[in-house]
């Protein structure tokens, strides 16, 4: 009897072993020229977030991807096949949180700007494959809808669909605060759960009965670009302690807040998968 018991404990320490996730505190360097079609606020997120990347491949290396896509057309009545192959590089872990703010400095070589982001952090090494979420932005409650560009005064939703029952919650990271998006602000549990294999197509009114009215993105600035992070785990958490928002307002908490909330949160919850999408909004005046 105690020789099946010590059996059974050192299988489950095997396993236990097998999914450890370590974590690291990481430290990455990139550069970046600015295009003409970027903002100086999507020149900044994007060599800030290759940075990041860099800082996590060299923690935990990365692992080269490699797919044969088939595409099949048909040209004057005949069916006709293409082999695509794709290959790509993705990096054996994940950016939990900042653990100090990034450094940025600017190069103007006569011609154009150059930038370079230095970021420190803290990162998760990832053993085995997160949860396949789909995960799209619209412009309109309908799944053919995705975009991440928005002229200012358009109604924004959100289509997700989980293969695992769990919890989710979506936030809204502007130029000044967090917004709290989902749970909606009348839910007082603190938590939006969500069922295994069903689509969603949150923020909308006529459809999710949870919803009071859509959400609008406005923006003064002729160009604005924010993000939505979105957060779902197979297990259970509960969304940041937030500020309570006046009537018609989403609940808010800074930025510093929020990253704390989220690091801690992924520190205690190994599946916790975070999507973080760059949006842009356009005034046209």
């Amino acid at each position: 009897m105690e020789k099946g018991l010590s059996l059974v404990l050192f299988f489950l320490l095997c396993h236990i072993v097998t999914y450890a996730q370590r974590e690291m505190e990481v430290h990455g360097v990139a550069t970046v020229r600015m295009d003409e079609d970027m903002t100086l606020a999507s020149v900044k997120r994007k060599v800030i977030d290759d940075a990041k990347k860099e800082a996590v491949k060299e923690a935990f290396g990365t692992v080269i991807t490699h797919n044969v896509v088939t595409q099949t057309t048909v040209e004057d009545g005949v069916e006709k096949s293409n082999f695509v192959e794709r290959a790509g590089e993705k990096a054996k872990g994940r950016w939990l949180a900042d653990t100090q703010p990034a450094k940025l400095s600017v190069n103007y070589d006569g011609t154009s700007l150059t930038f370079t982001a230095e970021v420190w952090g803290k990162a998760r090494e990832i053993v085995k494959a997160e949860a396949d979420l789909v995960v799209e932005v619209l412009n309109r409650p309908a799944a053919d809808a995705k975009t991440n560009t928005f002229n200012n005064g358009d109604n924004v939703y959100l289509h997700f669909k989980s293969p695992s029952a769990g919890y989710l919650a979506i936030y809204l990271l502007d130029t000044k605060q967090v917004s709290c998006l989902l749970p909606y602000r009348q839910i007082k549990q603190g938590t939006f759960p969500v069922e295994a294999g069903k689509d969603y197509i949150l923020f909308d009114p006529e459809t999710d009965k949870n919803c009071l009215r859509p959400y609008r993105l406005t923006t003064r600035m002729s160009v604005e670009t924010n993000e939505i992070v979105v957060v779902f785990s197979p297990h259970v958490f509960y969304k940041a302690n937030d500020n309570k928002g006046g009537f018609n307002q989403l609940n808010t908490l800074d930025v510093v807040a929020f990253n704390e909330w989220l690091l801690k949160s992924q520190e205690q919850d190994g599946e916790m998968v975070v999507t973080p999408i760059e949006i842009k909004i356009i005034n046209n005046y």
